[in-house]
């Protein structure tokens, strides 16, 4: 018994030995991390419209203001099936006033009536499944940021469905980061670090935003995603940089 009691006693200071050998207790316990900058929106283009391009008026790594058009399509022919379904209905639609007004005077049943009714209807679903169709002739922007990727030039007849531009915001980035497992014990959100960009060579003050949801098991890390407290000028999505992190007291 007293021996048994020997060994768990042991067992137990080993644990606890092996813990604070690994609790990072000063600043200088602590390795940087490293991270990548990544625009907190980002999205590719793509339409379901068989229509050629007619302009593209932004390139590749070129800054645009929200609403600006990015894309514009030639859609001359389906303005023209627009026009022509709006045409049918505003016929249907005269059929059916004039069926309604026969029908006070009994020169024609309601089965007509309702018959030209849904005709009517059909035609007006039409002529608005079609216009829904040119709100992609103009692709026009989100929000401010920049062309990251082009699949597309002007003059080209793109497949549906095709991605055509890439474009990543220019107003709001994260920076993820991994981290040690470890870390987990102390690190919350609003913790405050120095986020140093390898292409600039400029230290920039950051804090943790939110922690990932899971740790690797094989790697004993996490992801830890942060933001700037003030939003670089130089900074770009893609860059790298180092992360110094000091614990709490």
């Amino acid at each position: 018994m007293h021996i048994r009691k020997g060994i768990d006693v042991f067992c137990r200071l080993a644990v606890t030995a092996a813990l604070l050998a690994a609790w990072p207790v000063s600043a200088q316990s602590l390795e940087p991390v490293r991270g990548v900058v990544k625009s907190v929106d980002e999205a590719v283009i793509s339409v379901d419209l068989n229509a050629r391009v007619l302009e593209i008026p932004v390139n590749v790594g070129e800054s645009f203001a929200r609403d600006d058009i990015l894309i514009r399509f030639d859609c001359a022919v389906q303005l023209a099936e627009v026009r022509a379904a709006e045409a049918g209905y505003t016929a249907l639609r005269s059929a059916y006033k004039n069926n309604k007004e026969l029908q006070q005077y009994g020169a024609i049943g309601e089965f007509d009536v309702q018959v030209s009714k849904a005709e009517m209807e059909q035609a007006r679903a039409q002529a608005d499944a079609i216009a829904a169709s040119t709100r992609d002739c103009e692709i026009r922007a989100p929000y401010a940021g920049s062309v990251a990727d082009l699949t597309i030039n002007a003059f080209e007849t793109p497949g549906a469905s095709q991605p055509l531009m890439k474009i990543v915001s220019s107003d709001a980035y994260e920076i993820q980061l991994i981290v040690p497992s470890l870390w987990l014990a102390w690190l919350r959100p609003g913790h405050a670090f120095e986020f140093l960009v390898d292409e600039t060579g400029v230290g920039h003050k950051a804090s943790v935003k939110q922690l990932g949801a899971e740790v690797d098991a094989v790697s004993r890390t996490v992801s830890v995603f942060a933001e700037f407290d003030t939003l670089p000028a130089q900074v770009l999505a893609g860059m790298s940089g180092t992360a110094s992190f000091s614990p709490p007291n």
